[in-house]
């Protein structure tokens, strides 16, 4: 009986062993934070003459000119880094692998520049001469061109495509009321950010409210008749950074939050819990004359 449980065990480890030699035998891109690569049979009159994988250590080497900071700061996984050489063209191939679909979407809507067509194979892509960006599930897709040719231009969404079939993911839900036709409207305007590196790399004025401040947000920059109104939708981890954000913004009178506040030069600032059992949980708005957050949350539906 100890004879044959020994005979058995020794089968097991020879196995096992097997299995990990096998795992390590693995070309490194296909055990890479679970993102695929694309393979030289997936292109058509193409060949893959770069396929690398860098960890978050290797990310602050790849973006030695910045850039690697903010994708920390959203949440970031793994990258996939490919090149794609045609005959006449060569492309390059960044997958971001981010933690959630809303850090890769944080770091598209903050990447995002310049766009000639949006939203053409998903809601959140972004066509120019020498790029092509998209966000969907957790990754976010940068291709770009040398040349901007009209060939490497064709060869942007098919190449995003393959990328997303090999690497499927669920989108992103925007929360309310972000997913109303007239925020949808100004979808190119909407970010997300989880930190203040994401601030400064916005059009919002607001990096003086968030020092020293934990938070993520989403918000979307909309036209008015007088002047744009800058709304969001802000989530604070405890109370003390939800007081300090209020101060900051000078909705604090003493230790009370109040409601809203116009400042001796006409700059109008509101705010307003989402929902009763989420109390870390408020909509913001500023703009250059008073235009409640009702307003905002009960039009365009």
């Amino acid at each position: 009986m100890t004879q044959g449980y020994s005979l058995e065990l020794s089968r097991m480890i020879r196995i096992l062993s097997g299995s990990v030699l096998l795992l390590l035998l693995l070309p490194l891109p296909l055990r890479s934070q679970g993102l695929f690569p694309l393979a030289a049979g997936d292109i058509a009159g193409a060949a893959i003459t770069r396929t690398d994988n860098y960890d978050q250590q290797g990310l602050f080497t790849y973006l030695s000119g910045g850039g690697s900071d903010l994708c920390i700061e959203l949440g970031f996984g793994s990258l996939l880094v490919q090149e794609i050489s045609f005959p006449d063209d060569r492309l390059k191939l960044e997958v971001y692998g981010m933690n959630s679909p809303e850090a890769a979407f944080g770091l598209y809507s903050l990447s995002t520049v310049q766009c000639i067509v949006r939203d053409t194979m998903n809601p959140y892509d972004c066509t120019s001469r020498y790029q092509y960006q998209t966000a969907y599930g957790n990754l976010y897709i940068n291709i770009t061109s040398e040349t901007g040719s009209e060939f490497a231009i064709r060869q942007y969404c098919p190449l995003a495509q393959k990328v997303m079939t090999k690497n499927p993911g669920k989108s992103l839900r925007l929360p309310e009321p972000f997913d109303t036709p007239r925020m949808k409207a100004s979808r190119k305007n909407l970010i997300f950010a989880e930190g203040p590196i994401g601030v400064q790399n916005s059009l919002f004025p607001w990096q003086d409210l968030f020092i020293g401040i934990n938070f993520s947000m989403y918000s979307i920059i909309l036209p008015a008749p007088v002047a744009d109104i800058y709304f969001a939708r802000i989530s604070f981890p405890t109370p003390r950074d939800l007081s300090l954000f209020l101060g900051f913004a000078g909705l604090m009178q003493g230790v009370v939050p109040r409601p809203n506040f116009t400042n001796s030069d006409g700059l109008y600032r509101e705010f307003q819990q989402v929902k009763p059992d989420d109390p870390l949980s408020i909509y913001f708005l500023q703009s250059q004359e008073p235009y409640p957050v009702y307003s905002l949350l009960n039009s365009g539906r």
